[in-house]
């Protein structure tokens, strides 16, 4: 029995090291002299991740958001971007990819940030496609994603427009197709 225990116990430890291993990398740094602060999210969005980046942004007043990342977790990513928001914080992407989740962060910036490499890929949402519930899963991701882009002042064009393409494919935003999409975006400084 107590060798049972201790395998279980193991097996359990080694499956929550592989499923917190993937969450994203949540970083804070001070500007030096400043207020300022920079908070780096780098990596896929997983659940629990609003957690960490809410321990780390109540840090600071003023930062602006450094995003990388493939995305991830739908939910997540719209709760941190509602925190984001809701902070007035600047988002940013600087000589990276940030897509599908990630993308959905970096919109809720205050001011949105693009490096002239820097890309933003759009896409509808992953949903669970099994038959019986595929119809009611998109129509909630649906609902879920066009409330959220609408609390952020995205007009139905712009959201219908981010959300055209399929799960499996990307729309890329780069600073120079922005205005196409409704989102004034602004080049970092070096």
């Amino acid at each position: 029995m107590y060798l049972n225990t201790k395998w279980a116990i193991v097996v359990i430890s080694a499956l929550m090291t592989s499923f917190t291993c993937h969450s994203a990398t949540i970083s804070f740094q001070k500007a030096n002299g400043s207020d300022d602060a920079r908070i780096s999210i780098s990596g896929e969005i997983t659940s629990g991740d609003e957690q960490k980046f809410k321990a780390v942004a109540l840090g600071s007043d003023k930062a602006i958001v450094y995003l990388e990342g493939p995305g991830g977790d739908l939910g997540t990513a719209i709760r941190i971007g509602r925190l984001v928001n809701a902070l007035g914080y600047m988002t940013a992407v600087n000589e990276a990819q940030c897509a599908s989740a990630c993308a959905l962060i970096w919109v809720a910036g205050q001011f949105k940030f693009l490096s002239p490499n820097a890309q933003v890929g759009f896409h509808l949402p992953a949903y669970d496609e099994d038959r019986k519930n595929a119809i009611k899963n998109i129509s909630a991701v649906y609902a879920l994603t066009g409330a959220y882009l609408a609390n952020l002042g995205f007009a139905e064009p712009y959201i219908a427009n981010m959300m055209d393409t399929e799960n499996h494919q990307i729309k890329w935003l780069t600073p120079k197709t922005a205005k196409f999409f409704g989102v004034t975006t602004f080049e970092l400084s070096p």
